[in-house]
C-alpha cells in the first residue's frame, strides 16, 4: 500500500495514490507557463541590451500606465540605466 498522508491517498491501493498528487502538482506549473507569456520583460534586462524605449514602456505599465515622463517613471529608468552602465 503506498502512503502518502498529506495529499489523502493514503487508501487508494492502486497507482493512482501516487500520481493523484502528481497531477495536481502539475496544474500551478501549467497555469504559471500560461501567465509567464503575458509578463513583460524586465526593464532592468532590456535597459542591458540596449532596448531603452522597451524598458520605458515597460515602467510606465507597472506604474498604473502612467505617462513616459511621470515623476516616478523617469527617476526609475534613470537610476537602472545609470546602475547597468
Amino acid at each position: 500500500m503506498h502512503y502518502t498522508a498529506a495529499t489523502g491517498t493514503q487508501f487508494i491501493t492502486t497507482i493512482w495514490a501516487w500520481r493523484t498528487p502528481t497531477l495536481i502538482q502539475i496544474a500551478p506549473s501549467i497555469l504559471n507557463l500560461l501567465v509567464l507569456l503575458f509578463v513583460p520583460e524586465s526593464p532592468r534586462w532590456l535597459i542591458s541590451q540596449d532596448r531603452h524605449e522597451e524598458a520605458l514602456e515597460v515602467l510606465v505599465i507597472v506604474n498604473f500606465n502612467s505617462a513616459k515622463k511621470d515623476p516616478v517613471v523617469l527617476p526609475q529608468y534613470r537610476e537602472i540605466a545609470g546602475t547597468i552602465s
